[in-house]
């Protein structure tokens, strides 16, 4: 079954779903928000809800390289940081050096504002608009770092590696 997100009858169970994984969040069952968000993307493969990028964050933060690679891999003309950037930590993490690489230097050539942000140990926070988050901007770096740093972090020899790599 699909629920194209472009026929305006399918749009309140999309949001329901939406908001179901959102209180799966709230409530701390990040196993039932990721189901969720499966299913969302499964219903709506154009995933107009940005269901993809939450997806890799959560999947690479809770170890799971392999399914942060698949989401990846299913969106593989999205710039986001979220996808690009931990499409490269994912491949570190997994010992897949060359894939790890050239998906780094990808990422850094779609959003080159993420290395400046995500690298240096302490960062001043750019001021970030009410009206919305710009693809290659600072605000959208600051917001990638801001959600996965730690994460990167937590990869022994990754924030190193990604500098040595970018330069």
């Amino acid at each position: 079954a699909r629920l194209l997100w472009i026929m305006a009858g399918n749009r309140p169970a999309l949001r329901s779903l939406v908001r179901l994984l959102g209180l799966a969040y709230t409530r701390g069952d990040h196993k039932k928000a990721l189901a969720l968000g499966e299913q969302v993307l499964r219903l709506n493969p154009f995933d107009n809800h940005g269901m993809r990028h939450t997806l890799a964050e959560d999947y690479l933060g809770s170890g799971d390289a392999d399914a942060c690679l698949r989401i990846a891999a299913a969106f593989p003309d999205d710039p986001a940081p979220e996808l690009r950037f931990n499409e490269a930590l994912a491949l570190f993490r997994l010992g897949r050096a060359k894939g790890a690489i050239d998906a780094l230097k990808r990422a850094h050539q779609m959003s080159p504002r993420v290395a400046a942000f995500l690298l240096p140990g302490r960062v001043r926070k750019p001021q970030l608009s009410d009206l919305g988050v710009s693809l290659d901007g600072d605000d959208r770096a600051w917001l990638y770092r801001d959600a996965m740093r730690e994460v990167w972090k937590q990869t022994p020899g990754a924030l190193e590696w990604a500098k040595k790599m970018l330069g």
